[in-house]
């Protein structure tokens, strides 16, 4: 569950981005961040996934203050908990779709199981490509192994920005189907940040953020 109460975040002490933000996220659900651009949705979600640190508030993650623990613990955190899905793919290039997958297994377990990773390949239909280098990738399928990594360490806590940006709208539904079985399925909290009005409406609720306030839409 991902809890926000009274977020605050500015910069140098002035500017406000956010303005006290209070919502939450239950296990299982899926929820939009929808606004115009540059209005704050990928620093709440950089907050949200402990890459970022509030001005003030309070965050807690499946009931775990996140605000009072320290650095290294926060690391712990958010190896531990959270996947994410950026807009930007950021693979590793000269490796193969299959090893983009692999390498995060890696850094979490020391381990890594290639049958659940061609699994989650199986689920976007690039089974076929895991032996493909990413550079040799259509922007599309780019996209696709992206979002499989953020999902192939069966985080508690999924974090995408702009998931499906890229994609067509056949892709990028079933993007979405994928995210909605994981949240049923895997009990998972997911909050997505998105243009893409098919995805808002098929979420579970969505909130507007503009102007550093975000309400319910």
């Amino acid at each position: 569950m991902i809890l926000l109460k009274n977020l605050q975040k500015k910069i140098d002490d002035q500017k406000s981005i956010l303005k006290n933000v209070s919502f939450s996220v239950p296990r299982g659900n899926i929820t939009a961040i929808v606004g115009p651009s540059g209005s704050g949705k990928s620093t709440l979600l950089q907050i949200i996934g402990l890459l970022d640190t509030p001005t003030s508030g309070e965050l807690l993650l499946d009931g775990i203050q996140c605000n009072a623990k320290n650095d290294s613990t926060v690391t712990i955190m958010r190896k531990k908990m959270i996947g994410f899905i950026y807009q930007f793919h950021y693979l590793l290039s000269g490796f193969t779709a299959l090893e983009n997958l692999l390498i995060p297994m890696k850094i979490k377990a020391e381990d890594a199981d290639k049958d659940v990773a061609l699994s989650i390949l199986q689920k976007f239909d690039l089974a076929h490509k895991k032996n493909v280098v990413v550079d040799k990738l259509s922007g599309g399928e780019k996209q696709r192994v992206a979002v499989a990594r953020g999902l192939v360490n069966s985080p508690k806590i999924i974090i995408a920005d702009e998931p499906t940006g890229s994609l067509d709208r056949q892709n990028a539904d079933r993007v979405f189907e994928v995210l909605l079985e994981t949240a049923r399925n895997d009990n998972a909290t997911i909050i997505i940040a998105t243009h893409d009005d098919n995805i808002a409406r098929s979420c579970d609720q969505v909130f507007l953020l503009s102007d550093g306030y975000l309400t319910k839409a």
